[in-house]
């Protein structure tokens, strides 16, 4: 239902873009980035990992901006989450519980020429790439940034993003989501 809801979200935001875009006669703007930090489980998942690190790369396009503050995107990012197993958990020699997930969804954000507020949401497919839980799903994620604009398109700043996924975050049956945040710094080029 909620991956329902974010894909005609995503389309609506798109046919409208689409239309201010070639009314105005905008050019649709791209970015790439990445975000470097901690990754902490939440919930349930805690029983199976400790604090761990977080890799995300993030590109998007910015569909079209309103009063030259407020801009509507799309956003994909790969990212790769690296936790400790914790020490009361039979690891079977695995020392490490990482997730691997895609993700996609619409990116709001509010700027002025030095500062930019942004708030992302989407879903996508998640997976246990090692460790003792072995499993996959699809999930979703909300997340946040500030950033200060250095100059030639380019900001620095601080993220947070919060994820949640449908497998098992513990070895074993069970019916709890895996749950995550991560935190840090994050870079992005605007072409």
């Amino acid at each position: 239902m909620v991956a329902r809801g974010l894909l005609v979200l995503c389309a609506a935001v798109v046919v409208v873009s689409s239309g201010r875009s070639m009314a105005y006669g905008q050019t649709l703007e791209p970015y790439a980035g990445v975000d470097v930090g901690m990754a902490a489980p939440t919930e349930t998942f805690r029983r199976t990992a400790d604090v761990g690190g977080v890799i995300a790369v993030r590109g998007g396009l910015r569909l079209f901006t309103l009063a030259d503050s407020f801009a509507v995107g799309l956003e994909g990012s790969p990212q790769f989450v690296a936790l400790p197993i914790d020490s009361g958990v039979s690891t079977k020699g695995r020392d490490v519980q990482s997730v691997f997930s895609l993700t996609f969804g619409p990116r709001f954000a509010l700027y002025d020429e030095h500062l930019e507020i942004s708030l992302a949401s989407g879903g996508g497919y998640y997976l246990h790439t090692t460790g003792v839980v072995d499993d996959d799903g699809g999930g979703w994620y909300l997340a946040g940034a500030l950033q200060y604009q250095l100059g030639n398109g380019n900001t620095i700043g601080l993220f947070a993003r919060r994820d949640e996924a449908h497998m098992r975050p513990v070895k074993g049956p069970s019916t709890d989501l895996t749950t995550y945040f991560t935190a840090g710094l994050t870079f992005h080029h605007r072409y």
